[in-house]
């Protein structure tokens, strides 16, 4: 059984704090669903992250074609070069629209509160068959393309095919990541872009320094047979 003065006494705590409660949760509510300082910059929603993904990228391509040219020299950089210009000339051409139209069908079926699977399953396809007709065009004429613009360089033209099929995931999961709002994983997309570009290069560097190591060996060889 409740004891009466534990009770009275109770009511009247409660009763004495009562105004003073009633202004303190109104202040916690606002301190809760105050928005941050980054939520408050007069910014729209993704520009930070996708602003620094850019400017990795941007980075990036500055150091690929400054440290390119001060090592291979200009002549031995023009192949890069037009790979570089190639890659970008055909990979947005043809996924760009497609990374577009994913990322508005996503955000519209994300504010009807619908799921965006059926979107993804039916561009999927479509971005498979244009990488195969693009790649089955290159394949053909890959004897032109690699005497008139790569320099004879076969390896170029293998490493525009391989960069063309590899951009092909990066502009859905940029479509994607848009349309569900996701703008950090845009950045980071876009920023491991440019990285991807600088390890490439340092590959392709490795692979001439070996092999000019090789023939200078190999020249080194005959020199010894032909004295001995």
């Amino acid at each position: 059984m409740k004891n009466p003065t534990i009770s009275h006494s109770g009511s009247q705590l409660v009763a004495s704090l009562g105004h003073p409660v009633t202004l303190v949760l109104p202040i916690l509510a606002k301190s809760d669903n105050e928005p941050s300082a980054l939520q408050r910059l007069p910014l729209p929603e993704g520009t930070l992250p996708v602003g620094g993904g850019l400017l990795i990228a941007g980075i990036a391509s500055y150091a690929f074609f400054k440290v390119g040219v001060k090592a291979l020299g200009e002549d031995g950089f023009k192949p890069i070069s037009s790979l570089w210009f190639a890659t970008f000339f055909l990979a947005p051409g043809f996924f760009l629209p497609l990374e577009q139209e994913l990322g508005r069908a996503l955000a519209h079926r994300r504010g009807m509160n619908q799921g965006g699977r059926p979107v993804v399953r039916r561009v999927v396809p479509l971005a498979a068959m244009l990488t195969v007709i693009v790649c089955t065009v290159i394949l053909i004429s890959a004897g032109t393309i690699t005497s008139n613009f790569f320099e004879g360089d076969w390896v170029i033209t293998a490493a525009l095919i391989v960069g063309f099929i590899s951009y092909a995931p990066a502009h859905l999961a940029r479509g994607i990541c848009s349309g569900h709002g996701r703008f950090g994983s845009y950045g980071i997309v876009m920023g491991a872009d440019g990285a991807a570009r600088i390890i490439g290069w340092r590959c392709h560097e490795h692979r001439r320094v070996c092999l000019h190591r090789r023939a200078r060996t190999t020249r080194r060889r005959r020199h010894r047979i032909c004295t001995w």
